[in-house]
């Protein structure tokens, strides 16, 4: 997991000034510009990023290049399609739709893991001719969806990469119209940044969405591991 890595990156930049390795890998968690160069810091090295949907029998990886992620056709057909259903088009963000070419136990058939993804464009400069996706964005259950007719992607907050100030943060949908987010600071988060922060999400959420922000000392990883950036408490009501 990206988080599981940074975390341990840093570790060992902090206690052993760096540890030199070929290469490093992720999977299972969108990856945040912060923690691939604290990555690449620590291990000196490329690190490489890749999306995998196991149920799905899918997955895209990033190449050497380490820029966009190239879809594994040899396994699945992956679809990215909009709000519509229609195939999205380069540069247009949607949801991953899979098709399984190899489970015949028991076929999965434009399967929906809840994955968001970009569609890439044209050939990746490495020479190999795979489709490509640009990012992978989130899922879908990271889109906070509003009363006032907005929809924020959680993860996309223009303050995820304040890694300087914000050691971990992660945003709570409490009630239709109300958010919190949960911060864990690091020394250097001032008030101004709060205030700063307020005024971001205060804009992005739009009228009538209540919004506050609770420092707190740590916050949970799920059973399964991963760290998620947005929690809904109203599909639990």
């Amino acid at each position: 997991f990206p988080s599981a890595v940074f975390t341990f990156a840093k570790y060992i930049d902090e206690q052993h000034g760096g540890l030199p390795l070929d290469a490093t890998f992720t999977s299972a968690e969108l990856l945040h510009g912060y923690q691939r160069e604290q990555i690449e810091k620590t291990f000196d090295t490329k690190h490489i990023d890749a999306y995998g949907c196991g149920d799905g029998m899918a997955g895209a990886n990033q190449c050497e290049l380490a820029r966009s992620y190239h879809v594994n056709i040899e396994t699945s057909v992956m679809e990215i399609i909009n709000s519509a259903g229609k195939d999205c088009q380069p540069g247009e963000e949607g949801e991953v739709v899979l098709t399984s070419l190899h489970d015949f136990a028991m076929p999965l058939i434009r399967y929906k893991p809840g994955d968001m993804a970009v569609v890439g464009e044209g050939a990746c400069p490495c020479g190999r001719t795979l489709p490509l996706l640009n990012k992978i964005t989130g899922r879908t259950s990271d889109l906070l969806v509003l009363p006032n007719g907005r929809t924020l992607n959680g993860i996309a907050v223009p303050f995820a990469d304040w890694a300087d100030r914000i050691e971990k943060f992660q945003l709570w949908h409490t009630a239709p119209s109300e958010i919190r987010l949960k911060i864990i600071p690091k020394p250097t988060l001032s008030q101004t940044d709060l205030d700063h922060i307020n005024e971001i999400m205060i804009h992005h959420l739009g009228e009538g969405i209540k919004f506050g922000v609770d420092l707190v000392d740590s916050i949970p990883l799920t059973k399964a591991g991963k760290f998620k950036y947005v929690i809904s408490l109203l599909n639990n009501k």
